[in-house]
């Protein structure tokens, strides 16, 4: 077995017993009982070994150690961590593949939990093109569908987990169905549906042998969507359950017993001052506090027991926002947080309810979370219908309704972005995956248009037209295009590599540079705010003219940016001289942007 490291690793996640002797044998008793959830096991077999140990197995110790700490949780160093698996990883590239590619899963796993999710992606990727048929694979395409559900990649999301459980449940992987589920449980939580959640947290809990960990975890889960569907009694049944769950967990101080804590408060919102102690003692990153603040806010007004400070406290908003800017990410917690100053302010100052219902606004779509935008939604329907109807048009329109809309001449570079194969799949594909996988590159571009400051204006049928304004339009775009199309190409890897499906979902890129008119154009029947000039046919047809996985170049865009490579010309329709192109692939390993 010490020959061969990838079917040491396999052996390991199979559980076979066929794990050698020495070294190895303790090795893989440690990765089973960190698998099991039995972190002191773990801990206590690595603690058993040699100090150093030859190749291949001090890289595996030291792979293993590191998720040791990861599932231990509490304040963890995670930049330190980061740095400690990349150079792993980079180390084992060309010497051992199978344990390289188990350590950059655990990079993804670091930086996702970093929140550092676009740069996760690319480690998780590699994982995943590097990675043979093991149940390491079914792992990593898990940590993938988080990857993306973070990101409110929801169709691609939900699909990935969904065929990921299938994956597991094929190998037996009760446990692993259970974690992957209980992703499934939390996305549809994000789109507000808790009868969805509920559904997949009780089908979790009827699988055999779960580990605590996994119990606990999946119950809290399933509290949570009954007090979500005002199911009161069916909430306490099972919180009495999950109380007793924490109490075999015992003195850990893992983070899961806090989150468990802040449901078990809203549960007992009379006696709530323990559950809140015991979420103090184990919440400790700022997104984590802010949410604990959230609910001790909203919970102390029925607990006899809370600080009166707490509840009258006139600053509690200004350090609330304290914790927002620590976290440096958008978080629930301040959509929450503001949602409820809002309601608070809406019948004695409504100016200041609509700032805070702005602000909570703007960070619900940068969550692009569908539940937490529907909430704000209300509220401003509530507080101010005129001002609601103003808002809706803005982002009908993607711009101030303040703004003089009249079509205006603007130096600018447009995108066109193009499914590859539409007809064909159009042809042989239900229409419900079809409309997925278009929705799917809608949702995939969201994160990169604030990354790279870029306007969607239309989703074209199976295309998507957008336009970057502004000093360095062109690089920006660019930058933009090159990164939608890795992006899209790694999604590709997940449904040709992960789950050998025929169909991927592969695009390519038309950009170019120049003027345009811009603005609100149309009849009272129908108006569209989007830009019309020469530009935006030549990225269009420069885009159909491209290799899938490619982004294809005006002249006038490659000369701002200073590109070089792969210069051609062609002949174009609509264009009476052979246009400039230059081809670039994308590549979906490197971080976008």
């Amino acid at each position: 077995m010490a020959g061969n490291i990838a079917e040491w690793w396999s052996s390991c996640e199979s559980n076979d017993g066929r794990f050698g002797d020495g070294p190895a044998l303790l090795l893989a008793r440690a990765q089973l009982a960190l698998d099991s959830f039995d972190v002191d096991r773990a801990g206590q077999l690595l603690a058993g070994l040699p100090a150093t140990l030859e190749a291949p197995w001090g890289s595996v110790r030291e792979l293993i150690a590191t998720r040791l700490e990861l599932r231990r949780g509490g304040m963890l160093d995670l930049g330190a961590l980061e740095d400690r698996c990349e150079m792993l990883a980079s180390r084992l590239l060309d010497t051992d593949t199978a344990t390289a590619a188990r350590a950059l899963h655990t990079l993804g796993v670091i930086r996702i939990r970093a929140r550092k999710h676009l740069e996760g992606e690319a480690a998780l990727y590699m994982a995943l093109s590097m990675i043979d048929d093991s149940p390491s694979r079914d792992w990593i395409l898990d940590s993938l569908g988080q990857a993306l559900m973070w990101q409110s990649a929801w169709r691609e999301a939900r699909r990935t987990f969904v065929r990921v459980a299938a994956l597991k449940a094929a190998r037996d992987d009760v446990v692993g169905q259970a974690i992957t589920l209980g992703n499934l449980v939390q996305l549809e939580f994000n789109l507000g549906n808790s009868a969805g959640a509920v559904e997949f947290a009780r089908r979790t809990l009827a699988l055999p042998s779960l580990p605590l960990l996994t119990r606990i975890r999946i119950r809290s889960y399933l509290v949570q969507g009954l007090l979500e569907l005002v199911q009161l009694k069916g909430a306490e049944v099972e919180a009495e359950q999950l109380e007793a769950e924490l109490h075999e967990l015992g003195d850990s101080k893992h983070y899961l017993a806090g989150f468990c804590a802040l449901i078990l408060a809203r549960v007992h919102a009379r006696n709530a001052g323990r559950w809140l102690g015991l979420a103090a003692e184990t919440l400790k990153e700022p997104q984590d506090k802010a949410l604990l603040e959230y609910w001790r806010r909203r919970i102390a007004g029925g607990d006899p027991s809370a600080s009166t400070a707490m509840r009258t406290s006139a600053n509690w908003l200004g350090d609330m926002e304290k914790l927002f800017n620590d976290a440096g990410v958008p978080l629930e917690a301040e959509v929450l947080t503001r949602l409820h100053v809002a309601e608070q302010l809406a019948k004695s100052d409504v100016k200041r309810c609509l700032e805070q219902l702005d602000l909570a606004l703007h960070v619900a779509m940068e969550l692009n979370n569908p539940l937490m935008v529907a909430r704000v939604d209300r509220v401003y329907r509530e507080a101010a219908p005129d001002e609601f109807q103003k808002r809706i048009l803005e982002r009908f329109l993607g711009d101030s309704s303040d703004k003089e809309f009249a079509p205006r001449k603007e130096n600018i570079t447009s995108i066109f972005c193009d499914l590859v194969s539409f007809t064909d799949r159009f042809n042989s594909l239900p229409p419900e995956e079809i409309l997925d996988t278009v929705g799917s590159v809608y949702e995939l571009a969201v994160p990169l248009f604030s990354r790279f400051s870029v306007q969607p204006l239309q989703h074209h049928g199976d295309g998507l037209v957008a336009m970057c304004s502004g000093a360095g339009h062109e690089q920006r775009a660019l930058d933009f295009s090159r990164a939608l199309v890795a992006r899209i190409e790694r999604v590709n890897l997940i449904r040709t590599r992960g789950f050998g499906e025929e169909w991927g979902m592969r695009i390519r890129a038309g950009v170019a540079s120049g003027d345009v008119l811009v603005g609100l154009l149309g009849t009272q029947h129908k108006l569209e705010y989007l830009c019309i000039g020469a530009s935006v046919n030549l990225a269009a047809r420069l885009q159909a003219t491209g290799n899938p996985g490619c982004v294809v170049v005006s002249g006038a865009t490659a000369a701002a940016t200073g590109l070089k490579e792969g210069k051609t010309e062609v002949n174009l329709k609509g264009f009476t001289k052979k246009q400039s192109r230059h081809e670039i692939k994308a590549d979906p390993m490197k971080p976008l942007g």
